[in-house]
């Protein structure tokens, strides 16, 4: 008998399946974040963006503000003049960089219902001649002073410090004008005592 009839018969090759895709539901938690950080970024640029416009840049809130200080390009700031006042003469001691002061000692800037008022005048002569006593801002008591600024900063630094905390850290203001400063420092010229905050409650607050 020959070879070729003594060997067996070889068993056949099992096929290998063909390779399939394994569907996975996807992870909830990183919908979640993924949501979370449109919803911040949106947020982020709704209040930094300048309403997307391309002539709005920081440190300018809105094109309001860019046209109360025309014309710009090359001339004065206030805002930015405001903010070398602010951070070079004092202000940010105790009202601090970021805005928020000093829990339970000094009032922040940052959001405060006085520093958004629509108009200017209980704000210049709030920073002109002080004010002492008790005072509730943006719904939280504080009971202290702050000193005058009349004869320590000029009327244009004024009006540039306050043009700056009412654009800074989130707030959206008008700008104040050193004209505004002088004329309501020349009308309290006689003027030697802080202000009561219910005195400077009770006058209205033109522009």
């Amino acid at each position: 008998m020959s070879d070729r009839k003594k060997q067996k018969p070889s068993k056949p090759v099992a096929e290998t399946p063909e390779p399939t895709v394994k569907k996975d539901r996807f992870p909830v938690l990183v919908m979640v974040i993924a949501g979370l950080l449109c919803y911040l970024g949106m947020g982020f640029l709704a209040d930094r963006a300048g309403g997307f416009n391309k002539e709005v840049y920081e440190p300018y809130p809105s094109y309001k503000v860019v046209e109360n200080i025309q014309p710009g390009a090359g001339g004065p700031d206030p805002i930015k003049d405001g903010k070398k006042v602010y951070e070079n003469k004092g202000c940010i001691a105790c009202h601090q960089g970021s805005g928020a002061g000093v829990p339970g000692q000094f009032p922040p800037l940052a959001g405060s219902d006085w520093v958004q008022t629509e108009g200017h005048e209980r704000l210049i002569r709030l920073v002109l001649h002080g004010v002492a006593g008790p005072i509730t801002v943006s719904g939280t008591a504080y009971n202290g002073a702050m000193p005058p600024w009349k004869g320590v900063l000029t009327d244009k630094e004024i009006a540039d410090a306050l043009s700056y905390i009412r654009n800074a850290w989130g707030n959206k203001g008008s700008i104040v004008t050193e004209a505004e400063v002088k004329k309501i420092s020349e009308k309290e010229g006689a003027r030697s005592t802080p202000w009561a905050p219910s005195e400077l409650m009770a006058m209205p607050d033109k522009k």
